[in-house]
């Protein structure tokens, strides 16, 4: 996934071309892996037992679970853009960070140029634009109804956090 994103720059195709790609070779080599581990499970010996089914559980998780639900999902299919404001719409009003081309492969820190000051009762709004466009591109997105989605952790969903760090004011 991550070539193909590196080549692209498109995070739909990159789901795609990845799971494509390789989404034969993990199953069958985890089917092969969970086989062997189950081998274990008939021993006489407890502590084999023990190795072969929790091997084989491991295994089977990483295979389906994590590479080819979570992976996925991770990639924040949709996102393109994201903005952080401090007390939008009133006359103090300020754009603290503004990124209109989100690189997926760079969630660094992002640095402020200067310090911003926050006091009691301030508004930090992040905002995060997506594409809905590439839905169109995703069989499991594909069929869905647009739809404001405020949170998500779900594969259909989408996710956007603004993590800041905060220091004393120096005197």
């Amino acid at each position: 996934m991550r070539e193909t994103w590196l080549r692209t720059g498109d995070n739909g195709r990159a789901i795609l071309e990845g799971l494509a790609g390789t989404g034969r070779v993990i199953t069958a080599a985890a089917a092969i892996m969970v086989a062997v581990f189950a081998a274990f499970v008939p021993s006489p010996d407890l502590v084999l037992k023990v190795i072969g089914i929790g091997m084989a559980s491991a295994i089977f998780i990483d295979a389906t679970i994590v590479r080819m639900l979570l992976v996925p999902a991770v990639m924040h299919l949709l996102g393109r853009a994201i903005k952080v404001e401090l007390n939008p719409g009133t006359p103090n009003a300020k754009v603290v960070l503004d990124v209109p081309q989100f690189d997926f492969d760079n969630q660094r820190l992002v640095k402020l140029p200067s310090p911003v000051e926050i006091g009691p009762g301030d508004t930090l709004r992040v905002t995060c634009t997506h594409d809905a466009g590439l839905r169109k591109q995703l069989p499991q997105l594909r069929k869905l109804p647009p739809r404001y989605v405020v949170w998500g952790d779900g594969t259909s969903d989408e996710m956007c956090t603004g993590i800041m760090t905060v220091s004393p004011r120096k005197s």
